[in-house]
Order: C-alpha cells, then structure tokens, then sequence
C-alpha cells in the first residue's frame, strides 16, 4: 500500500511541477538589439580610365532586435535632426583601426560620419537579418598597405546601443 501512494505523490508532484512551469510568464523582450560579426570580404577593383585601383571591402553584421524598433527613415529629416542633432554618430557607426607601430590606432574616414540603417519601415517583430555595410579604399597619392580593422555597433529608434563587434583584419591601401 505504501508503494502506491508513493508512486502517486510522484505523479502529483510530477503534474504540480508540470502545471506551474507552464504557467511562469515568458522573460520581457529585450529592448536593446543584438549584432555578431558574420564575415568581411575585400575585392580589389582595377584602374579605369576614371578611376584609380581601389579595394571594396564589405563587413556584414548579423542582428536580432526583440522590440522591432531598429532603423531609420533617412528622408525624415526632421526627426533625424531631433534625435541625433548632437549625436557623434547616427544609427550605425562603424569604426576603422589601423595597424602601425605594434598597436591599433583609429583612422575616420569621412563616410564613416553619421550612418544610418533603413529597414524600409519593418514592422516584423523581432527583426532578426544581416547589415552589409561597403567602402572602397583607393591605391592613389602616397599610401601604404597595413592591416584594417572594424568595430561596428547599431542603435535602435530609442537610441538603446548593441553590443560592439569587431571584424578580423584585412591589408588595405591608407595614405601616408
């Protein structure tokens, strides 16, 4: 007799556990978005008659935004200047470090200034896909091939800042 109730708390005590884990609500979406480096790709581009030869050097991002809030309307001029009107930076920064001298300095090229991501208004919740983000390094003037690297990071429309993430190294043409 005893072997049966035993056997039968364990099936109460089974359902119980069962009944209250399903009840526990699901954790809060996080609002902050998430990136991870996926890949950076160089393509070297010959001379034409209108241009010097140049690299091409892509970097793509992976992210995940659990509340859907990342991106950015370009066109909308007046919310831009409201939010990021005294903001080093736009929605997506992206940041190069060369190699000289045994450590990693920042170099900032112009185009680097103010970037923004557009997702075409995407209401989709979570937004989860992949950023590229491209820019061409020319072999013109004085310059020196030295290893490049990367750190990127995105925010939302609540300026809530990813995590940074930063690319393995390419050699590419900087001048001197």
């Amino acid at each position: 007799m005893s072997r049966l109730l035993f056997v039968k708390l364990l099936i109460l005590i089974g359902l119980t556990s069962s009944i209250i884990a399903c009840s526990e609500k699901e954790p809060a979406a996080n609002p902050v978005p998430v990136i991870a480096f996926k890949a950076i790709n160089k393509v070297t581009l010959a001379a034409n008659t209108t241009k010097a030869k140049r690299d091409s050097v892509v970097v793509a991002i992976s992210f995940s935004d659990a509340d859907g809030d990342l991106g950015e309307d370009p066109g909308d001029s007046t919310r831009l200047k409201r939010v990021f009107g005294n903001q080093t930076w736009g929605n997506y920064q992206i940041r190069a470090f060369q190699f000289v001298n045994n450590k990693f300095e920042e170099i900032t090229p112009s185009v680097n200034k103010r970037l923004f991501v557009d997702l075409g208004g995407s209401t989709i919740v979570p937004q989860n896909g992949t950023l590229k983000y491209n820019q061409v390094f020319t072999y013109a003037g004085t310059y020196k091939l030295l290893p490049i690297k990367f750190q990127v990071r995105v925010r939302d429309r609540n300026l809530n800042e990813s995590n940074v993430v930063e690319t393995d190294t390419v050699s590419l043409p900087v001048s001197l």
